[in-house]
């Protein structure tokens, strides 16, 4: 059985990059971090690529 990244909500990263969850889906794919779309409507994004990105983002 394959091992499922843990993921957030766009929301849930929206809060952390104070921008507008629509918004989320792109930059996230512009950065390079996992974007997965469950379903018709449900988009989830990887937390451990989220986290790292957003991490070097605040080192400068």
């Amino acid at each position: 059985m394959d091992h499922l990244p843990r993921m957030y909500t766009p929301a849930e990263c929206a809060d952390v990059w104070r921008v507008k969850p629509d918004n989320v889906p792109a930059m996230c794919r512009r950065m390079g971090i996992g974007v997965y779309r469950l379903g018709p409507y449900a988009v989830r994004i990887d937390a451990d690529d989220f986290d790292r990105a957003t991490l070097e983002s605040r080192q400068g």
